[in-house]
């Protein structure tokens, strides 16, 4: 069975991929067809099975991709919400000290 990286490769190249048994184009825009990686028939090409990565393989592997894509998103804006919170904290005690700053500077003064 091909893995999802190279389906999406050859997609992504869109070009025939060619089998190495037989070397002849084994994909059409519908499918992609190889033989088996099967060891025990490994000479005899004609009764290799073949596996079928259909089109509708593809959209299944994408909505997966889109499934987790968007949980990652989530986190990812959830993530971002706390540091925009941080940073306005962090800013909010910033000013405080500077009044702070300020007044005691002005006590100072006063004291003088």
């Amino acid at each position: 069975m091909l893995s999802r990286d190279e389906i999406l490769s050859m997609i992504d190249r869109k070009e025939n991929w060619t089998c190495d048994k037989c070397l002849s184009a084994k994909t059409s825009r519908r499918s992609i067809v190889c033989h088996g990686n099967d060891e025990e028939n490994n000479d005899d090409h004609d009764q290799e099975r073949e596996t079928r990565v259909t089109i509708k393989d593809v959209i299944e592997l994408i909505q997966k991709n889109h499934s987790s894509l968007t949980s990652q998103l989530k986190t990812f804006k959830t993530a971002i919400s706390v540091i925009r919170d941080s940073v306005q904290y962090m800013s909010d005690s910033f000013e405080n000290l500077q009044k702070e700053i300020k007044a005691m500077k002005k006590l100072l003064e006063d004291r003088e």
